[in-house]
């Protein structure tokens, strides 16, 4: 008696579905996260210019190597 692939072809082509859905799912959100950020940097109501951190930011203190440690002679 001839066995049926029937099960065998319906699992492929649901996990091969699924599949699909998945990289269409990361794919969409991938591009959708890409455009909004284009979006958002693009945009100049922002209040803030383009490199704002050296007027915001202290400079830091100079280096100062650390003392030798004590040595019990």
């Amino acid at each position: 008696m001839a066995r049926s692939l029937f099960h065998n072809k319906a699992f492929t082509t649901a996990a091969l579905l699924f599949f699909l859905y998945k990289i269409f799912d990361y794919t969409t959100d991938a591009l959708d996260f890409v455009w909004s950020v284009e979006i958002c940097t693009d945009e100049e109501d922002l209040g803030t210019e383009q490199f704002p951190l050296p007027e915001k930011c202290p400079t830091p203190p100079p280096y100062e190597p650390q003392p030798p440690p004590y040595e019990n002679n």
